[in-house]
């Protein structure tokens, strides 16, 4: 895992798929004071050093899922097992 502070608010944390092409999934946190929004939760093997790097920038608040692909959602079960918050997504088309 890579965990990158891209401005005071933003984080990225980035994971690559074990596949012959270099394939990131990302995942973003937006701290507002305390509180850690979480954009995407990537896929479900991640998804406990995901938490760990949340936690350490902040309080875990809500979860915005983009869209239903699984490296976008597959992580969302274990964020629900281990925090609670509220779920956001977008609506779909």
């Amino acid at each position: 895992m890579n965990l990158r502070q891209l401005s005071e608010h933003v984080y990225q944390c980035e994971f690559e798929l074990d596949v012959p092409l270099r394939i990131p999934v990302h995942t973003w946190f937006i701290k507002d004071g305390d509180d850690v929004y979480i954009v995407d939760t990537g896929i479900e093997r991640f998804a406990d050093a995901q938490i760990r790097a949340a936690l350490a920038i902040g309080n875990p608040k809500a979860i915005l899922l983009t869209h239903g692909h699984s490296d976008h959602i597959g992580g969302a079960s274990k964020w629900l097992e281990s925090l609670i918050f509220r779920f956001l997504r977008t609506r779909k088309n």
